[in-house]
């Protein structure tokens, strides 16, 4: 079978390898298709500690169960394969925080991932239950998508949304246009606004449902309007300085702000201790995702409550992943995939 192998930054190599041997409890996964998320963009283009190389990347998966030694899976299944399988015996798992768990196995990272023909599924992620069905309503390559809803979904769920009234979403990348759908379909937050800088994302915004959006670009005067207005919730979805900035702006008395997006170059917060204690404001990071919230997301996606289809720009084969990654590095569209059935 061909495999993208991951040897380090920059060394990244299509190779033909032997299909992996299922043992008991494991089957195997003909994969058909792997969003490719800026984790994996940041891995190849900037090298990454946490990635015990050589490894197949790609933790966005969905496809067909070839061959299961296991009574749990069958032949011809179509199912989505959770990223992460954290251990839920460490003392943190036990306090609640599965996403932190710090013996995680998680794809594309300590075992191979999806970048590849066929992909094996460990006996642990099989007995813990993180191999999700798809209905045949659903493509592969929105099933494939689960993971991005269920990390979205775990953000937002780390707030009350209880008497929230409005929302505003920074960034509008596709896990930007994932949480505009969740906070409108999901949550049912009545006025949502998001801050960017396409243009074109922009419109997408709008057309799943964002009740306003504002260009930082031209947009001073939208911005200077939102000051004080006491915005409920700020979602912060992408990871830099100017996305805090902007954040501080627009905080009210009483506003929550979740920090989604990783920063890559890690930055001090722009508040002070006086401005959380006055305004009495709630901060959080969110990173990862919980097993309740992975299947709450397979819900969601099996059940098209929100629309995955139009964030999919671009499709690649599996003899195109570096394509793939500059793709998605140069934000050409919004989210593409890798399908490794096609080559």
């Amino acid at each position: 079978m061909k495999s993208v192998i991951y040897y380090g930054k920059h060394n990244m190599v299509l190779k033909e390898v032997p299909i992996p041997a299922v043992s008991q409890g494991e089957a195997i996964l003909e994969v058909r298709s792997v969003g490719v998320c800026p984790t994996d963009v940041k891995a190849f283009f900037m090298g990454s500690s946490s990635v015990k190389s050589p490894v197949v990347l790609g933790h966005e998966v969905s496809g067909v169960i070839h061959e299961s030694n296991t009574s749990r899976l069958n032949d011809g299944q179509r199912v989505n394969v959770a990223a992460d399988s954290p251990c839920l015996q460490c003392t943190v798992c036990k306090k609640g925080f599965q996403n932190l768990c710090p013996d995680m196995t998680s794809l594309g990272v300590n075992i191979d991932g999806g970048y590849s023909r066929f992909m094996r599924i460990n006996k642990d992620f099989v007995n813990k239950g993180l191999v999700y069905d798809l209905n045949d309503k659903i493509s592969f390559d929105e099933g494939a998508l689960i993971e991005p809803v269920a990390v979205s979904l775990h953000c937002l769920n780390l707030v009350s949304w209880d008497g929230i009234e409005n929302a505003v979403v920074i960034g509008d990348g596709p896990n930007a246009l994932i949480h505009i759908q969740l906070l409108k379909k999901v949550k049912n937050v009545e006025n949502v606004i998001v801050l960017g800088l396409s243009a074109e994302r922009l419109h997408m915004a709008s057309a799943l449902g964002a009740d306003r959006t504002v260009n930082v670009l031209d947009g001073q005067s939208d911005l200077d309007m939102l000051k004080g207005t006491g915005v409920d919730v700020i979602d912060i979805t992408i990871g830099n300085r100017e996305a805090m900035i902007e954040a501080k702006k627009i905080v009210g008395k009483g506003s929550r702000v979740l920090v989604f997006g990783g920063s890559i170059q890690d930055s001090q917060l722009p508040f002070t201790m006086n401005e959380l204690h006055y305004d009495q404001l709630t901060m959080t990071g969110s990173s990862g995702t919980s097993i309740g919230n992975y299947i709450l997301a397979a819900d969601i996606v099996n059940s098209r409550i929100i629309d995955l289809k139009r964030l999919i720009t671009e499709r690649f084969s599996l003899s195109k992943v570096h394509d793939a990654l500059v793709y998605s590095r140069e934000m050409k569209g919004l989210k593409c995939v890798v399908n490794p059935s096609t080559g």
